[in-house]
């Protein structure tokens, strides 16, 4: 919310030393909105934003322990997210392994019996172990 309150001040500023009344927002086929002074290129012009109409909010400054969250991951390296697959390649056979033993677990766990209650907890495990082993193993 700050970063696209930002976007939009950034914009305003920009219009109004160019010279710019018109503000579109624009967004594109993955649903991503951005706004410009120019002509949505390859987009869809979602609404137009006069620039009379624009109030400047002042962002507070982070608080101190805010600040050293964003220092902190600032100093992290970039991981891929889950599901994705980048950067360093995992251990593909340790992977596999741990899903096969897990799903190996699970069976046992059905066999010896379970609450009810656990019905739905199981079948959760059993579908997120099944993914696993269909990414992980050949």
């Amino acid at each position: 919310m700050k970063l696209a309150l930002l976007s939009v001040i950034c914009v305003v500023w920009i219009g109004a030393a160019t010279g710019a009344s018109r503000i579109v927002a624009c967004e594109d086929e993955q649903g991503v909105v951005w706004f410009t002074d120019l002509p949505c290129a390859g987009a869809r012009e979602v609404r137009e934003v006069s620039v009379s109409d624009i109030t400047v909010i002042e962002i507070a400054k982070p608080t101190e322990l805010e600040q050293r969250r964003l220092t902190a991951m600032q100093r992290l390296p970039d991981r891929p997210r889950q599901g994705q697959r980048g950067g360093a390649q995992p251990d593909e056979a340790r992977l596999c392994a741990e899903a096969q033993r897990g799903l190996d677990e699970l069976r046992d766990t059905r066999r010896r019996g379970y609450k009810v209650s656990q019905s739905a907890a199981l079948d959760a495990r059993e579908r997120t172990l099944r993914e696993a082993h269909a990414q992980w193993c050949p």
